[in-house]
């Protein structure tokens, strides 16, 4: 697996090349804004999660149809083991959508903040999606640490 190819396209398309020749079995799973251009190469693009419609936000069961909500929950949970959804605490446009639009990248640092925060928390803080999602001083390249530094580094 090669991430964040876009930043090494030219190395990263030499190096899988090289590879396919020498171990034609391979697969290479490669993420990139940019396509690698080498031969066999597919493309899988990757869109937000659907979010649930405006009608079912106040279903917990159909909001637990939803794929970004369910993500949502289930990264929630091994952040903080119980954690379950209710009306009280479930994504809801009207408050700001506490699941950030479907992004998996920014409901991954959602759930993290769960660590020291609920979920009725983050619906409360909903309107500030950067502050929210700011880690702090999490170890790591600048650009990991928030959601606001991932966004302006892309």
């Amino acid at each position: 697996m090669l991430d964040n190819c876009e930043h090494l396209t030219v190395a990263c398309a030499t190096l899988v090349s090289l590879l396919a020749q020498r171990c034609p079995q391979l697969r290479v799973l490669a993420t990139s804004r940019e396509p690698l251009s080498v031969p066999g190469e597919v493309i899988c693009q990757v869109l937000p999660l659907p979010i649930p419609e405006p009608q079912l936000e106040s279903d917990v069961d159909a909001a637990l149809r939803s794929d970004s909500v369910r993500l949502l929950l289930e990264r929630a949970q091994l952040s903080r083991p119980g954690c379950a959804l209710t009306l009280a605490n479930l994504p809801r446009r009207d408050r700001g959508l506490p699941e950030p639009h479907g992004i998996p990248l920014a409901l991954e640092l959602a759930a993290a903040r769960l660590r020291v925060i609920s979920l009725e928390q983050i619906a409360a803080r909903v309107g500030d999606h950067f502050g929210l999602l700011d880690a702090g001083t999490r170890p790591g390249p600048s650009r990991q640490r928030t959601m606001r530094a991932t966004l302006d580094w892309s």
